[in-house]
């Protein structure tokens, strides 16, 4: 079993443990095709964004894809992060190590100004620092166990393949109806709060999403009535995303958590950053808390739903085809032995 508490929470030694953890996993190269254990995830969560699910005539207008826009956003990202929290105790050797959750909602009570100080960054590095590049700049991070200081950009070894703290640029197109992909390596880049979005959310937040009696409506996408679709109020698709919400409109949570974060958090190679999954550990925890309280039913749709969101469907890439595991919706959406502990302070 293991238990999942907030990172504010986590000794200092828990602390180094994890991060050691997660860098073993960037170190680990045992692939045919040479990705990292780590960069596995990242090419994972990038195809299952790329690949569009249709349902009647409804795309491309919503881009519903396998891990998002749609019902099946939660089980996903369970599995997803049930098989990240595997392979740390693995290569930790901790067989009950927890993935530790970033309670953004708490930060997000904090001003403006003190939210990209919370003990997080502490954790994984702070924000990024400017760098000019045609059209604007991108923010490199320099501090924490991920970040890469400016001045070592003149060192050819930088950008060797096999450094581990390399984030993999993914760019997928479809040939003959196949997915192709091209990589690439970039740096960890963030820009706390210094985008379209300024601020976190906050805990009544938070507490609007867990009071929708619903998990999901039709037409199963981000068009899904926000007051009866929990799932699209915690995956934070309001309208006119990506614009900030118009005053009284609910608020985009997940959505709004990438966006403050900023840099590699932005595109479908999110998981580059690891607070990707520190971030979404917070989401899985939302959920948890909706379940056995607010909810009328665990999953729908059970039947009739767009394909890879009806809870009798495989999930890409765990599908008995792209990789010979099948796992459904339904069996993604088990928490299995996972345990949230609410934290003691905030």
């Amino acid at each position: 079993m293991a238990d999942r508490r907030s990172i504010r929470e986590l000794t200092q030694t828990e602390q180094d443990d994890f991060i050691a953890a997660v860098l073993a996993l960037k170190s680990e190269f045992n692939s045919a095709d040479g990705l990292s254990t780590y960069n596995r995830y990242v090419l994972w969560h990038q195809l299952a964004m790329f690949q569009s699910t249709p349902y009647g005539n409804d795309v491309p207008e919503t881009r519903r894809n396998y891990a998002h826009r749609g019902p099946a956003f939660l089980p996903w990202h369970r599995e997803f992060l049930y098989r990240f929290e595997k392979d740390l105790q693995r290569v930790s050797g901790t067989p009950d190590m927890g993935l530790p959750y970033w309670d953004w909602e708490v930060d997000g009570e904090k001003p403006q100004a003190e939210q990209s100080n919370q003990p997080i960054w502490s954790l994984v590095g702070g924000t990024g620092t400017p760098v000019p590049v045609p059209g604007g700049n991108v923010f490199v991070v320099e501090s924490g166990p991920f970040g890469t200081p400016l001045a070592d950009l003149s060192n050819p070894d930088t950008f060797d393949p096999g450094n581990p703290l390399l984030t993999l640029t993914v760019n997928s197109a479809i040939v003959n109806g196949q997915v192709r992909v091209s990589m690439a390596r970039s740096l960890l880049m963030r820009n706390l709060g210094g985008g379209t979005i300024a601020t976190l959310p906050t805990i009544a937040d938070v507490n609007t999403a867990l009071n929708v009696p619903s998990y999901d409506v039709s037409p199963w996408h981000e068009g899904s009535d926000l007051s009866l679709s929990f799932r699209n109020a915690l995956e934070g698709w309001w309208p006119g995303w990506p614009n900030p919400p118009a005053p009284g409109t609910s608020v985009g949570l997940h959505n709004q958590v990438h966006v403050w974060v900023g840099g590699s958090m932005g595109p479908g190679t999110s998981p580059n950053d690891p607070v990707f999954f520190l971030h979404h550990a917070n989401v899985d925890r939302i959920w948890s808390k909706w379940a056995p309280s607010g909810g009328n039913e665990p999953y729908v749709p059970m039947q009739g739903g767009p394909y890879g969101h009806t809870a009798n469907d495989p999930m890409y890439p765990w599908d008995g085809r792209t990789l010979p595991e099948a796992i459904t919706v339904l069996q993604g959406a088990d928490p299995r032995d996972t345990v949230y502990i609410e934290p003691a302070t905030a």
